[in-house]
């Protein structure tokens, strides 16, 4: 039940999300690799990857666990949803699995603990980064079960290393940001291991007392564990023995000599994370996380990490388990800097959130060890000595165990309905933007076409085009159509669905504008229109106004490293949604915009409020 409860920011995303969700941009290829899945097109790897752009080749995330699950799913349900419905079951699934976990280890107070952490990571989350099929959304949960299951696992519940080879596969595979920490973290428990196993013969620790009796009594997790591991990674071996080898290709890119964050603005996201962490707000900006650290933020961070190694090595010889969170705490966190530095040194990259999802999980997890391990401290040293005729207070200490645990629960069910609500999500996802228009121009270009009909869908390399574009070669396949793309964009729909642009009949192109925008060229045919919601665009027009009045009363707008511009020259900026990135970098100097203000200019401008355009280039 309290992992249930600890999915309400789940459920209730899905459910605020359904009527009107579909899958646009990359979510929507990964969709239609998913139907490839049970056919001779299944794939062998993930998605394409920003690291192609490094080594000038295809180059994929590891696996296609992902496309599996959705593809299970839509054997289930075929539904425009039923995507997102099999991500959330599995998120959800993913935060049951670390309440019961956690319950395994620790109690009562485990689940209780458990559950409140997750709530919280999930309700500073909520909205679509928590059920949408976009590959790095889809794994940071499993990810986070994965951490707390190979703790349970180490600690002799061999039953929970089944759960940490699927969870842990369906992260790696999903996302190759995901790798470094997932094998990191194996190591630092493969370690653990091998040194309890070292000390059997002190018998004070819990792990070699279950590890004298339990391997040979609990072979069958071990054989359950093993048969899911070969059968997971087996696609991924395939493809190294018959394919493009996508691992080999994927090391090379890694060791490029392109230009990369670096571990020491790595070190900075890390900093900002584990001082203040992301799961206790739910406004925390992907810009203020990667902003540099100043010198008072990393003593801070070298401050912590230096107390939680210190309260771990406190609890290693009785409570290693205690320990053992905080070393995979660490090693997520190390392994996810690893990976964060060789992030491309690009815009879209650096300033991407789901590149730096690992820090939710790992963050909990140092967190929840380093206070666990402080408390066992501070318990050790003010329990009575075993000698000591003081008899305890066992109402008092029973009362206090009632009332924590009371506190957790009322915390978990405020935190839970608080995050059910999806009004306040996170903007500028793109699946609420163009969503809704991609479905209906999808039913004018099917009712405008025979049945069966080929088209090619100009997909080009422009985040909102591409959305709709994207999505529109769904909603086409969906409906009956053949729907194919340009060459370029092989590798994110499949061999199968690419076409050259110059030999065929039917080529349409999607277009987009904040006003309807006009034919290219003479013979182009209007095919398929949708314009936004007029309240969408009497908010938008209120919030431009409240920059503008802003702006106008200080005369002007004051960039960094730019002359003064004029309220007459910032209000096109204002209206095309410029000033976003300007506010959110910290460029802007003058006028000062009020936090409630810019929230509304960007809720409006991330909004949908966009004409779409879809015209029909006969004999492209």
């Amino acid at each position: 039940m309290l992992g249930i409860v600890a999915s309400g920011p789940i459920l209730g995303s899905a459910a605020r999300a359904a009527p009107t969700w579909r899958p646009v941009g990359d979510t929507a290829a990964i969709v239609l690799r998913a139907t490839d899945v049970f056919s001779r097109h299944s794939p062998l790897v993930g998605m394409p990857t920003t690291l192609s752009d490094s080594v000038g080749q295809a180059v994929h995330h590891p696996g296609p666990l992902e496309f599996w699950v959705i593809a299970a799913g839509q054997m289930v349900w075929d539904h425009r949803i039923a995507p997102m419905l099999a991500v959330a079951a599995v998120n959800a699934l993913a935060v049951v699995a670390v309440v019961v976990m956690a319950g395994w280890l620790a109690g009562r107070n485990g689940r209780l603990v458990a559950a409140l952490v997750m709530v919280l990571c999930t309700w500073s989350l909520r909205g679509e980064i928590l059920i949408d099929p976009y590959n790095p959304y889809a794994a940071w949960l499993p990810l986070g079960a994965f951490g707390v299951a190979v703790v349970v696992a180490a600690s002799g519940r061999l039953w929970a290393l089944p759960i940490a080879v699927l969870a842990g596969s369906y992260a790696a595979q999903a996302h190759v940001s995901l790798v470094v920490p997932v094998a990191a973290t194996t190591m630092v428990v493969l370690g653990f291991a091998g040194i309890t196993a070292l000390r059997t013969g002190t018998g004070s620790s819990e792990v070699v007392a279950r590890a004298r009796s339990g391997v040979r009594a609990q072979w069958r997790p071990l054989v359950a564990a093993g048969i899911a591991m070969a059968l997971v990674w087996s696609p991924v071996a395939l493809d190294m023995v018959t394919g493009r080898k996508n691992l080999w290709t994927l090391v090379g890119a890694a060791g490029s000599d392109d230009p990369v964050v670096g571990l020491s603005r790595a070190w900075d996201l890390v900093s900002h994370a584990l001082v203040f962490p992301p799961w206790l707000t739910a406004e925390r900006s992907t810009f203020e996380l990667v902003g540099p650290a100043g010198g008072a933020r990393q003593l801070a961070a070298l401050a912590l990490l230096a107390i939680a190694i210190i309260f771990a090595g406190t609890q290693l010889r009785h409570r290693p388990t205690l320990s053992l969170l905080v070393a995979v705490g660490l090693a997520g966190l190390g392994g996810g800097m690893v990976a964060a530095s060789r992030i491309p040194d690009q815009v879209l990259s650096i300033y991407a959130l789901h590149n730096f999802l690992w820090l939710w999980p790992f963050t909990a997890m140092l967190w929840v060890g380093m206070v666990a391990c402080g408390l066992a401290s501070l318990v050790d040293r003010t329990a009575p000595h075993r000698d000591d005729q003081t008899p305890p207070a066992p109402v008092a200490a029973r009362g206090a165990v009632i009332g924590f645990q009371l506190a957790l629960a009322l915390g978990i069910v405020a935190v839970a309905v608080i995050g059910s609500d999806g009004s306040a999500a996170r903007t500028g996802l793109l699946a609420p933007r163009h969503g809704p228009a991609t479905g209906a121009v999808a039913d004018q270009v099917a009712a405008d076409l025979p049945p069966g009909s080929t088209v090619v869908v100009d997909v080009r390399a422009d985040l909102e085009q591409s959305a709709v574009s994207m999505g529109l070669v769904h909603e086409l396949e969906r409906r009956g159509l053949e729907a194919l793309v340009p060459p370029m964009w092989e590798g994110s729909f499949g061999s199968h669905r690419a076409h050259d642009t110059e030999a065929v009949d039917t080529l349409l192109v999607p277009l987009l504008g904040s006003e309807p925008v006009a034919a290219p060229f003479p013979d182009w045919d209007l095919i398929a229109a949708h314009d936004p919601d007029q309240a969408a665009l009497d908010e938008l027009a209120a919030a431009n106004d409240a920059i503008m009045a802003r702006i106008d009363a200080a005369d002007g707008l004051v960039v960094v490293d730019r002359p003064r511009i004029s309220p007459e020259s910032a209000r096109p900026m204002v209206r095309r949604g410029e000033l976003l990135g300007l506010v959110r970098l910290d460029l802007v100097i003058s006028p000062e915009i009020p936090p409630a203000t810019f929230a509304r200019y960007a809720r409006a401008q991330e909004g949908p409020v966009l004409y779409v355009r879809v015209f029909e280039a006969s004999g492209a």
